[in-house]
C-alpha cells in the first residue's frame, strides 16, 4: 500500500633560455675553451672563426631557426592553459579522485563550468566494503541540524553544509547527469546500528522545463528493498510547487521536497525523529522500517556507471 496524503498538521625554465642557438654554441664553446690550457691559440683561432666565418646565409639559417623554435613554444604555451583548466576543474568525485586527491572529505567541483564552484562530500570508499569515487549528490541526513521542509528555488539551488546534512540542488544534479551516466546508492542506518543499502545501476534528473523529473535503471538490493521505484518517473514536489499525483500536496503534509507519486514510499527529507515517528512524517524507507520509524542517517550518492 503506497502512502497517500492524509496528514495534515504543519509543524515543525627553464633558466635555458638561449637568446639564439647562435648564443648558446658560441657560450659552449667558450666555456670549453677556459678549460682547454694547452690549445690557446688554436681554441683562439676556432673563436675568430665562430665571430667572422658567418656569411648571410648562415645568419639566416640559425635566424629562421629561433624562429620556429619561439613558434613552437608560443604554441605550447597556449595549449598548457587548457589541459591545465580540465584538470584543476573537476565535474565530480570520480574526477578529483583520478586527479590524485583520495581521501573521503568535502571537495569543490565544476559541473556548470570553471566559474560555478559547487562544494560536494565525497566518498572514495576506503572506510567501505565497496569501490568508491561516490558524489554524495541528494542528501546527507545525520543528526537533525537542517531544516529540510523548504521552498523550491532552495532545492534547486541547494542547502545546508557539505560537511554535515546538506541537499545539493537539483540543477546541479541535472547537470552532472546530462554528461553521462550514472549510477546511484542509497545508504541507510537505523538507530540499532543496523547498515543496508539500494542501489540502481542508472539515475538521471531532467532539466527545469521537465520538473526535475527522475528517472532510475535497474534495482540492486543491499537489504533494503525498493521503495524508490515508486517515485521513478516523477516530477519533483516541494511545499510551494506541488508537482505530484496527490489531489494535496505531499510536501507539504509529510514535511519534505522529493519527487513525490501519490505521495511516497520514502521520505528522505522528512522530519528527523530519533527513531520511533508519526505515520509518515519521518525519514521513512518503507521497504526496510515501514512508515512509522524515522531512519537514524541516510546518504544518497551518485558516481559515472562503470562502461
Amino acid at each position: 500500500m503506497e502512502l497517500r496524503g492524509l496528514w495534515s498538521n504543519t509543524n515543525i625554465g627553464t633558466d635555458t633560455c638561449t637568446h639564439t642557438r647562435t648564443h648558446a654554441r658560441t657560450h659552449a664553446r667558450t666555456h670549453t675553451h677556459t678549460h682547454t690550457h694547452t690549445h690557446t691559440h688554436t681554441h683562439t683561432h676556432t673563436h675568430n672563426n665562430i665571430r667572422t666565418g658567418f656569411s648571410t646565409v648562415d645568419m639566416w639559417w640559425w635566424w629562421s631557426r629561433g624562429l620556429r623554435a619561439h613558434s613552437s613554444i608560443l604554441l605550447l604555451a597556449l595549449l598548457v592553459p587548457v589541459m591545465v583548466q580540465s584538470s584543476l576543474h573537476p565535474v565530480d568525485c570520480d574526477e578529483v579522485y583520478r586527479s590524485g586527491s583520495g581521501q573521503n572529505g568535502v571537495y569543490t567541483i565544476y559541473p556548470a563550468g570553471p566559474t560555478s564552484p559547487v562544494q560536494v562530500f565525497c566518498d572514495m570508499g576506503f572506510e567501505s566494503a565497496y569501490l568508491g569515487k561516490w558524489t554524495v549528490s541528494f542528501n546527507s541526513r545525520q543528526d537533525g541540524s537542517v531544516n529540510f521542509y523548504r521552498k523550491w528555488d532552495q532545492y534547486k539551488s541547494g542547502f545546508g553544509s557539505a560537511a554535515g546534512e546538506y541537499w545539493l540542488g537539483l540543477e546541479t544534479m541535472h547537470l552532472m547527469t546530462m554528461k553521462g551516466t550514472y549510477e546511484l546508492r542509497v545508504d541507510m542506518e537505523d538507530f540499532e546500528g543496523n547498515k543496508v543499502y539500494a542501489q540502481y545501476s542508472s539515475f538521471s534528473v531532467g532539466p527545469e522545463a521537465e520538473g526535475y523529473l527522475l528517472t532510475l535503471g535497474s534495482f540492486k538490493d543491499g537489504g533494503a528493498g525498493d521503495s524508490l521505484v515508486f517515485h521513478n518517473g516523477q516530477k519533483f514536489t516541494t511545499l510551494d510547487k506541488d508537482q505530484d499525483l496527490n489531489a494535496a500536496n505531499c510536501a507539504q503534509v509529510y514535511y519534505g521536497g522529493f519527487w513525490n507519486n501519490d505521495c511516497h514510499f520514502t521520505n528522505p527529507n522528512g522530519i528527523y525523529a530519533w527513531g520511533e515517528s508519526t505515520f509518515g512524517i519521518g525519514i521513512n524507507w518503507k521497504t526496510w522500517k515501514g512508515y512509522t520509524y524515522s531512519l537514524k542517517a541516510i546518504t544518497m550518492k551518485i558516481r559515472p556507471a562503470p562502461a
